[in-house]
């Protein structure tokens, strides 16, 4: 079975008495349409932190990223994707802050059956009870956590 092994960032700021959350509305084959967190391939030789930063940057554009700690991996199994089929992938999650509001020129790859719609600052809860992928929120949560521990 193949493997496959990605990375990204889960990308706080504060704003006002609220925390926002960077986020992508993302349309698989026009079937699913909703948001997710920035991720991509990890590079030959790239480290998970490195892949999650170039991938964060590279999907929205925001070149102000700072990577304060490693929340954890994701794996799970799939068989549906239309690009590569099926096989097993993992996720290296990231909490990361900026203190930019502003999104740059994207440099995405586009995929025949996969696209962004549009790069958002979601409000943290609207992100928690909106995220496309279970997973996508519960890693939100923890970031979240964190985040309030900090500050």
């Amino acid at each position: 079975m193949n493997k496959y092994h990605s990375a990204g960032c889960i990308v706080l700021r504060p704003v006002g008495d609220s925390i926002q959350v960077l986020c992508l509305e993302f349309s698989y084959s026009d079937i699913k349409t909703g948001w997710v967190l920035p991720k991509g391939g990890i590079e030959e030789g790239e480290s998970e932190r490195d892949a999650a930063i170039r991938e964060t940057k590279e999907e929205t554009g925001l070149e102000d990223i700072e990577v304060l700690e490693k929340l954890g991996d994701f794996t799970f199994e799939f068989s549906d994707d239309p690009d590569v089929g099926s096989g097993i992938k993992t996720i290296s999650w990231f909490l990361a802050i900026s203190s930019s509001y502003r999104l740059g020129e994207v440099a995405h790859e586009e995929h025949e059956h996969e696209s962004i719609k549009q790069i958002k600052w979601l409000d943290i809860n609207f992100a928690k009870q909106n995220m496309l992928h279970d997973t996508d929120a519960q890693y939100i949560i923890q970031a979240e956590q964190i985040f309030n521990k900090a500050s």
